[in-house]
């Protein structure tokens, strides 16, 4: 064994060694240290162990060191100079938690569900539109066929729309024919896609209304007013005869408001018709009766005929006055003078009586007049009321007519030979462009956490 060298350099422990004052330099970069030669140790002596770490004292005016300037150490002979600081590395983006969360793990399961798990659906489109007809002014005879045309209704699509998407339609129409409650959960079906799938406890109503308005649209475009009913079911079967069944339903309520519309028009019409009827009735049958009784048919014209009578027994009394006078004139004794005095006689007897008829008490035929008048006019003015009310429910139902609604198609119902949806290939790539901006924005607000803290 080497016996240890005396050297002739200062003794460990001493100031020499122990307070050396630190080295200042302008250099910014903590990490570059330089180290000082190990002095050796006396002569006839062994150097002790030195301390873990050299003491450092800095000559600075506080215990923070000015900006810019670093302290360099020295290290003291026999000690270990401390190790240099090293930034960790970084891992690839790839490699760090977030982004398997935020995109590997979404990623994948977005391709096992639409690969392999996703049913296929099938969609079937119709359009269809409500028209009315409506009648112009035209003069003619054939004004009100000229005048006819069609125009659209929107208000009875809007009608026709919410009528279609209606549990009444749901349950009477398309359940009734498709039995959709119990084949829209079969397991065949994904559950993702199927009723009461994820939501195995709600089987209610309610609820398979809300997901009966996702499998069936029906939109209306207000600049052509053509309403475009789209149904997505399971089978292109069931697609396409939902929708035939709903436009059948359609069919079916326009016609309904239709004969609602027709029925409710004429009703008063005919109601007035019928009072005006029966009233009429009563007014001829009061104005037969007084006929009957005053054995009366027309006192205008017997009261005519009356005084025709009475004008010829005039003409004849004046007649017979004037061959009575003449007769005189020649004889005394003329025999003819006799037969005309009982002719005037009985001509003004049966003048008197004739104008009795006519004027004399309340069986005179001007007694008579006046009730007979007022029945006449009464019963004119309820023949004029069944004149005007028939001609009212001929408007009426002409008006009714020209406010019919018509559900025409535009397009019948399309039977799918290919399922439309989903999208596979779009949908997993629409899940990966949305996980990586979240994890974009993740990454950017975790950066913005670790610099707020450090």
């Amino acid at each position: 064994m080497k016996p240890p060298t005396v050297s002739s350099g200062p003794a460990v422990g001493s100031p020499s060694t122990l307070d050396v004052p630190p080295k200042v330099t302008g250099q910014l970069p903590a990490s570059h240290e330089k180290a000082a030669p190990k002095a050796p140790a006396p002569a006839g002596k062994v150097a002790p162990k030195a301390p873990a770490q050299a003491e450092i004292k800095e000559k600075t005016s506080g215990d923070r060191k000015p900006p810019g300037i670093e302290v360099e150490q020295i290290a003291v002979p026999g000690t270990v100079s401390p190790p240099k600081f090293q930034q960790p590395k970084r891992r690839p983006f790839w490699m760090r938690p977030l982004f398997y969360v935020a995109v590997v793990i979404p990623t994948i399961l977005s391709a096992v569900y639409y690969g392999c798990i996703a049913s296929d659906i099938y969609i079937s489109e119709s359009h269809f539109v409500v028209r009315n007809t409506k009648q112009q002014a035209s003069a003619g005879i054939l004004g009100p066929l000229l005048g006819t045309g069609f125009t659209t209704s929107l208000n009875d699509i809007y009608t026709v729309q919410d009528y279609m998407l209606s549990k009444d339609a749901m349950s009477e129409v398309v359940d009734a024919e498709f039995h959709i409650f119990k084949s829209w959960q079969r397991n065949e079906i994904d559950p993702l896609n199927r009723f009461a799938g994820i939501a195995y406890w709600d089987k209610s109503l309610e609820a398979f209304s809300d997901y009966y308005q996702k499998r069936v649209t029906v939109t209306v475009d207000t600049t052509t007013s053509v309403a475009c009913i789209k149904v997505s079911a399971f089978t292109a079967g069931d697609a396409s005869g939902i929708n035939e069944s709903l436009l059948k339903a359609g069919e079916k309520l326009v016609n309904k408001l239709n004969d609602r519309a027709m029925r409710d028009a004429l009703t008063v019409a005919e109601s007035e018709v019928e009072l005006a009827r029966e009233k009429d009735k009563k007014a001829a049958k009061l104005l037969n009766d007084y006929r009957i009784a005053n054995s009366l048919i027309d006192p205008t014209q017997q009261t005519t005929a009356q005084l025709g009578l009475i004008s010829t027994m005039t003409t004849d009394l004046i007649s017979t006055k004037t061959l009575l006078a003449q007769a005189q004139a020649l004889s005394a004794t003329n025999p003819q003078i006799p037969l005309l005095q009982k002719r005037l006689e009985i001509l003004l007897a049966e003048m008197a009586a004739q104008m009795g008829k006519l004027t004399v008490g309340d069986s005179s035929l001007i007694a008579k007049q006046a009730e007979y008048d007022r029945l006449v006019t009464e019963r004119t003015f309820t023949t004029s009321q069944v004149a005007a009310a028939l001609t009212n429910s001929e408007q009426a139902r002409t008006a009714a007519i020209s406010q019919q609604l018509y559900l025409e198609r535009i397009a019948k119902p399309s039977k799918p030979d290919v399922a439309v949806e989903p999208r596979r290939v779009r949908s997993v790539l629409t899940t990966f462009v949305i996980g990586m901006l979240a994890w974009g924005i993740l990454a950017l607000l975790a950066a913005g956490v670790r610099e707020h803290l450090g």
